[in-house]
């Protein structure tokens, strides 16, 4: 069956949506993506084959390709849930009914988890992985079926890449692939060769109706050259200074910003614990972060701001969001309502021994929603919406009335804590208000008890909640190394005791988490926080700036009319260190210069030289071992890749070959230089002194079957050759006959060789008749 557009068509999408499937896997959002590579290829199959059914209606086929898509996705699916932990005994044993039937009930109930809130179990995680496996798998099932389809059915190569394209770019962006630069090269070679087939395709098609010849090998040829020219665009196109002039595409980043922001936001809430790689990227950290392997840090400026009136409180940390509910798995903001709050109205409680701040931000990314500040912010100079709990005065999360563009600019006044030691120690006395206990003290009891072992082994023995927390906090620092690369956690483990006890080593969300979990094992009300922390001095004066790598997780504690305070477990940072008494700390602030005054320096002068950040070139660390293995290729289906291509060319380089030979010739020399290639390989070839005449009755006694056919195609090529008579006429007969000729052709090479054989055997038996020698 020839295709209007070609096998090779087919071929070029379906290496398309690999490319888009393996992007998806190597992200490792989830465990079970490998089953994408398979259903992308029965998509294309079954684009393929429904679109070339002309007879069928539109609707009945795309019917069809539902109800196989759904089917093929789902019984893949059943082989996933075996390992999970939540998977009932013996569920390979139950029948496919059964099996299916368990991951559609798993499927379908999803949704409604999620919606609640509530912190995932086990099981749920489990659920929620399947649930997202799945419905990757169906989408795209129908983006390879749908691009097939317009490729087929159509002829159509914008709706045969660009549905696929964009995907595959947003893919890209959202899981930040080091490999991403082969990904988008592989797709936009076989764009491009898909562009050339397409167009040679709509000029054979109108040829054809026109019936004007053309060479037998330009299609060959077309997309030879195509894939020269192509490979030079794309290596130009990767060399070329990045430097955009368009107006229309330097706004582009803050669209796609938005959008990828909306999407998040989207599934933090329905997938609250996929393997994100990036932290905030400046504009939102969502309402769930699940901890997973290796992250990558960017270099890219978040916001500049101003300080004013620190006078000796550090101002350190710029929070954008807090976690209270912990899961074993990720953290989630589970706020119990929103309120609004116009501009300079109060946002916040003011707790004893704090300090107003002044802030000016200036943002540096586009679609800002989440405010960047200091601890305690008391009012914004914009209009605000507030997550809270805790009857509103516990504040989650302050987005602004409407998301900021690049450059917008807002002042905050914050309540920078400057409580003593002794203050702190002091202040359990006054006992926590219910607000605070009835949510920050929140375990799973998942909690392995080896966990809240190790709580009272480091403090249990502390006299005060201040020295319970330093005492968590100088273990931490102690016994954990720092690090942006580790593996992926192992599915089911509860991350904190996988962090404390098996890999002892991590990054800011792994120790801040730590610290939490064993501060309320104590019955320590602590949340962990969001946002940057430190920053870079811009100049002599009292702005800094702040980057991708300054994002930050770090642990509150809360102490009685003194609020939440922050502490630094996490290894690479500076500790942080408080005045020993009031008296002291109204010392130090009647000492300090002004935040403004030209010895200021932010907190990370202050580091040692070995605890200092690294350069912004050195923190970007593999994604994951996936990531790394997509880098020097495409993973672990590589080896399809390279047998596909060694298939398709080893295709074109046999088509090359047979019809390089025919080139330029006429209908009725085409058609008699078939014949007589397919002959010599049956052993009937042409002699030297036969006319075509003669060798064509010699020629019909061994092809019986063929004899009108071989006729008709040696008398056009007699009367064109010797009687001056054009073929070009007679070219879909000739085809006809040809064809007929070429069917008939490998039985009777069969029939040939079968027939030489027994006259060996014949032959040998004759000479030998008693079968001895």
């Amino acid at each position: 069956m020839r295709r209007p557009s070609g096998w090779v068509s087919i071929v070029l999408v379906a290496c398309m949506q690999l490319c888009l499937a393996w992007s998806i896997e190597n992200a490792g959002w989830v465990p079970g993506l490998t089953i994408l590579t398979p259903v992308v290829l029965g998509g294309v199959v079954v684009g393929a084959v429904l679109s070339a059914w002309r007879w069928m209606p539109v609707l009945v086929a795309h019917g069809w390709s539902a109800v196989i898509g759904t089917a093929c996705t789902f019984y893949l699916a059943t082989g996933l849930v075996s390992d999970y932990q939540s998977a009932p005994p013996g569920f390979d044993a139950l029948p496919l009914t059964d099996r299916l039937a368990y991951v559609r009930n798993l499927y379908l109930a999803w949704p409604n988890v999620a919606r609640s809130g509530m912190p995932l179990t086990s099981d749920q995680s489990d659920m929620m992985a399947l649930f997202f496996t799945i419905t990757m798998a169906l989408l795209l099932w129908l983006l390879a079926y749908i691009c097939t389809w317009f490729a087929e059915r159509y002829i159509s190569w914008s709706g045969a890449v660009l549905p696929s394209g964009f995907a595959l770019v947003f893919s890209l962006y959202s899981a930040r692939l080091n490999g991403y630069a082969a990904y988008i090269g592989f797709f936009m070679l076989c764009a491009f060769l898909l562009a050339a087939r397409t167009h040679i395709a709509l000029r054979l098609e109108r040829w054809q109706a026109e019936r004007i010849h053309h060479g037998s090998g330009m299609e060959f040829d077309f997309l030879r050259d195509s894939l020269v020219v192509a490979a030079v665009a794309i290596a130009v196109a990767f060399v070329l200074p990045g430097r955009i002039q368009s107006a229309l595409l330097r706004d582009l980043p803050a669209t796609w910003s938005a959008m990828s922001e909306r999407t998040r936001k989207l599934s933090g809430r329905y997938f609250p614990n996929l393997n994100y790689p990036l932290r905030g990227e400046g504009n939102s950290f969502g309402n769930a972060m699940p901890l997973t392997g290796s992250i990558e840090l960017g270099s890219q400026p978040v916001f500049d701001v101003e300080l004013e009136g620190q006078n000796g409180v550090p101002a350190r940390y710029f929070r954008m969001a807090v976690f209270d509910t912990w899961d074993g798995q990720g953290w989630r903001r589970t706020p119990d309502n929103q309120r609004t709050a116009t501009a300079l109205e109060p946002v916040g409680d003011t707790w004893a021994a704090s300090r107003a701040v002044t802030q000016t931000v200036r943002t540096l990314k586009p679609g800002v929603t989440q405010l960047y500040a200091l601890a305690a912010p008391d009012r914004f100079d914009i209009p605000t919406t507030l997550e809270v709990a805790g009857s509103g005065r516990d504040v989650l999360a302050i987005e602004s009335g409407t998301a900021l563009p690049q450059g917008g600019q807002y002042s905050v006044w914050s309540n920078l804590s400057a409580a003593s030691k002794s203050e702190l120690q002091g202040a359990e006395r006054a006992g926590d208000p219910e607000w605070v206990t009835a949510r920050y003290l929140q375990l799973p009891e998942s909690v392995p008890q080896r966990v809240r072992d190790l709580a009272v082994t480091i403090a249990g023995e502390q006299p005060t909640r201040w020295d319970k927390a330093q005492a968590i906090e100088a273990y931490l620092r102690r016994s954990m190394r720092y690090t942006e690369t580790i593996p992926d956690p192992p599915r089911g483990r509860d991350k904190a005791d996988w962090f404390l006890f098996d890999i002892q080593q991590g990054y800011c969300d792994y120790y801040s988490t730590s610290f939490v979990v064993l501060a309320r094992s104590l019955g320590i009300p602590a949340r962990l926080a969001a946002g940057y922390a430190g920053g870079e001095q811009l100049g002599s004066g009292s702005v800094r700036r702040l980057h991708d790598f300054d994002a930050h997780t770090w642990p509150e504690v809360f102490f009685a009319d003194y609020g939440w305070i922050e502490f630094e477990p996490t290894a690479n940072e500076q500790a942080l260190d408080r005045p020993a008494t009031a008296d002291d700390a109204r010392d130090l602030a009647s000492q300090s210069p002004p935040a403004s005054g030209d010895s200021a320096r932010p907190p990370e002068d202050l580091l040692p030289e070995e605890d200092q950040r690294p350069p912004a070139a050195e923190q970007s660390p593999a994604r994951s071992q996936s990531a790394a293995l997509a880098a020097k290729g495409f993973g672990r289906w590589w080896p399809l890749l390279a047998v596909i291509a060694v298939a398709a060319g080893g295709v074109a380089g046999g088509r090359w070959w047979w019809r390089r030979p025919l080139a330029g010739m006429s209908a009725a020399e085409r058609s008699y230089g078939r014949v007589v290639r397919v002959a010599r390989w049956i052993g009937v070839g042409p002699t030297r002194a036969e006319t075509p005449s003669e060798y064509s009755r010699r020629l019909t006694r061994k092809i019986p079957e063929a004899d009108e056919e071989i006729s008709t195609i040696t008398q056009a090529y007699v009367a064109e050759r010797f009687g001056r008579q054009p073929s070009d006429g007679l070219s879909d007969r000739l085809e006809a006959a040809w064809q007929r000729v070429r069917r008939i052709g490998p039985s009777t090479a069969v029939r040939t060789v079968r027939e030489r054989w027994i006259a060996r055997r014949n032959q040998r038996s004759a000479g030998d008749p008693d079968g001895t020698t």
